[in-house]
């Protein structure tokens, strides 16, 4: 005899709820190494919109509670919008257009467009200053002086999502 309390789960939103959670927990470990992710850096992005799917999917099913989830979601999109910097420097600027190009995702995933709110790289010694080349010298260089970082471009589509306390959905 089946206790009566027990819900009944379609096996379709079970098996979509517990690929939600293995990806959610892919993309956890993926936020909490941005810095030391080397070539897999832009599968941050890439999980990220399988999390958006998982959360759009199961929005709308009674048969599960998506909040937990969803706090989870909105803390590691907290700090990845805090390693912003840090992902687009490991990244690149250049290969983060060559990824848009690809992908074309669209405005409201703010995650792809991240290049649009850091500071650009700092520029590349010139050429002509051949002396400074670790290659050149017989001692080690002196260390370049740090070059500061230029405020990041103001972009309206996409620094909303950056504003504190923004109680914007996800992907919204």
């Amino acid at each position: 005899m089946s206790d009566d309390k027990t819900p009944i789960i379609d096996p379709l939103v079970k098996e979509a709820w517990d690929y939600l959670m293995e990806v959610v927990g892919d993309y956890e470990t993926f936020v909490k190494n941005i810095g030391n992710l080397g070539y897999s850096a832009p599968q941050v992005m890439y999980y990220r919109d399988e999390v958006q799917e998982g959360l759009d999917d199961l929005a709308d099913s009674d048969a599960v509670n998506i909040s937990g989830a969803y706090q989870k979601v909105v803390e590691l999109d907290a700090i990845l919008r805090k390693k912003a910097q840090d992902l687009v420097d490991e990244i690149g600027h250049k290969n983060f257009i060559q990824y848009q190009i690809q992908n074309d995702p669209p405005r409201k995933n703010w995650w792809w467009w991240l290049n649009r709110v850091t500071a650009p790289p700092p520029p590349p010694a010139k050429l002509w200053e051949f002396w400074k080349y670790q290659a050149f010298s017989s001692s080690p260089a002196p260390p370049e002086p740090e070059v500061p970082r230029t405020e990041p471009p103001k972009n309206p589509e996409i620094a909303k999502y950056f504003k504190k306390g923004s109680t914007e959905r996800p992907g919204d």
